[in-house]
């Protein structure tokens, strides 16, 4: 630290006012006496540019939120929504206190607008693609939801929250509700992420009942127990007409009263008024033609898309449909489930693309995809990555059955068991199967005609 006592106090100072958090500074003033000196002469002004280097332009809501969220633990004296102070012209002084409090809400606020930035401007990367004024919109307006967000006030205090919107324009309003919606969002992914099955419980109406530190947690972990823990009263669950109009009933009144739009367009509802433009909004599947905008599937981001759109999960690859009739091949149903198991999505992509056979020599990784076409995509091509990881395997496989895939020996009868292992049947058919009506048993005849597989002549397709 020679080098520092060399520089003029007036350089060094400018040094501190630079730095991006108070751990950076709290270490640099460590680090040297004639370092401490500068930032003794100057504490204020030196925490204020550290300060903003933290939080960005959204610092005023950011220092509003540390002043004046309601002490959640005092039931005595509930925090009165209508009577929060507007929000401060100027910093003022930064406490120690306060350091620790905008350091700990960053965190918040930092990673849930890189969330946003991935699943609503740019999925081709998880970094952040915000421009400057769309990041100071998103965290301006989630720093206000933060002080907005206590779940525990009485059911009688929702009275008092249309004041506390009447303090913002209608702009300001807008943002926050779009904010609302993307909480709302992660919520209802979150239920479909960690659920295999329907879940009635209301998630996407929690996750704006609570602190965003709280559902974040939640999010990282995968777990909603930990969003169900912070519900310690039963009535919260139940009141789903409570957590649906937590924030957007009071919000949606002033702008009703403003005679303004209450709530964005249902196809921009995550994005309108946060952003200006979405990578991708216009993109069109380049199979079929249909337009998917940002939802596209493409090998930029298929990791980051199925994080997003909850398409693929593990359970759901485990069940997914095998081509013609081989997911009622019991054999090759526990083969697909024991070689998929811990094979992310990105990486089958990838290997069915090396596979793909002459009728898709025109597809390509690079395609932009809708979920349909990849799904049909897939379907036509797992076979083909099962018998090669088979074989890599070191497994022996039997002859090909010449009616393959489409085969109709392939339930878990005795006779079928045992033409199942003598034959191969992740292979196409060589000959087609003649049909007759004594398959499918009397008045349904009509299928011979058809070419229909087996299972679709009742519910057993339907898995």
């Amino acid at each position: 630290m020679k080098a520092l006592k060399t520089l003029d106090d007036d350089i060094l100072d400018r040094i501190l006012t630079f730095l991006p958090d108070f751990k950076t500074l709290q270490a640099a003033i460590r680090s040297s006496k004639s370092v401490h000196a500068v930032f003794t002469a100057h504490p204020h002004s030196i925490v204020k540019a550290v300060a903003y280097n933290l939080i960005g332009p959204a610092l005023l809501s950011a220092i509003h939120l540390i002043r004046n969220i309601p002490p959640y633990s005092s039931f005595s004296d509930p925090y009165t929504f209508g009577e929060a102070p507007p929000e401060p012209t100027e910093i003022g002084v930064i406490t120690p206190k306060d350091a620790r409090e905008l350091s700990r809400n960053a965190v918040v606020v930092n990673t849930f607008h890189d969330i946003y930035s991935f699943r609503y401007k740019d999925r081709s990367t998880k970094s952040n693609r915000l421009t400057a004024a769309e990041s100071f919109r998103f965290t301006r307006a989630l720093y206000r939801i933060m002080l907005f967000a206590d779940p525990e006030e009485e059911e009688a205090q929702h009275t008092a929250r249309k004041e506390f919107f009447t303090v913002f324009p209608s702009p300001d309003l807008r943002e926050i509700g779009t904010v609302v919606n993307f909480i709302e969002d992660l919520g209802d992914w979150l239920k479909r992420k960690a659920y295999s099955q329907d879940n009635s419980k209301n998630h996407a109406g929690q996750a704006k009942a609570v602190p965003p530190a709280v559902f974040l947690e939640a999010y990282q972990k995968l777990d909603p127990q930990i969003i169900d823990d912070y519900f310690d009263c039963v009535r919260l669950w139940e009141a789903n007409e409570l957590l649906d109009a937590y924030i957007h009933g009071p919000l949606g009144a002033v702008l009703r009263d403003r005679g303004g739009m209450s709530r964005p367009r249902d196809e921009s509802r995550y994005s309108e008024y946060i952003l200006d433009y979405v990578e991708g909004e216009d993109d069109v599947c380049q199979q079929c033609g249909a337009k998917v905008g940002i939802d596209a599937w493409t090998e930029s981001n298929w990791e980051v898309q199925n994080e997003v759109l909850v398409l693929f999960r593990p359970i759901d690859l485990k069940r997914f449909r095998l081509e013609g009739r081989l997911y009622d091949n019991p054999r090759e149903k526990s083969a697909w489930e024991a070689h998929i198991k811990d094979v992310p999505l990105h990486e089958l992509l990838h290997d069915l693309f090396e596979l793909k056979t002459p009728e898709y020599s025109s597809w390509s990784p690079q395609d932009k995809l809708c979920g349909m076409c990849l799904t049909k995509f897939m379907t036509n091509h797992i076979h083909l990555w099962l018998l090669q990881r088979k074989r890599q395997a070191g497994e022996s496989i039997p002859k090909d059955c010449w009616f393959g895939y489409d085969c109709r020996k392939q339930f878990s009868n005795p006779g079928d068991l045992e033409h199942q292992n003598e034959f191969n049947h992740l292979c196409a058919p060589t000959k087609k199967e003649e049909l007759s009506v004594f398959d499918f048993g009397p008045g349904v005849s009509l299928l011979n005609s058809l070419d229909v597989p087996r299972y679709a002549a009742g519910p057993s397709f339907i898995h």
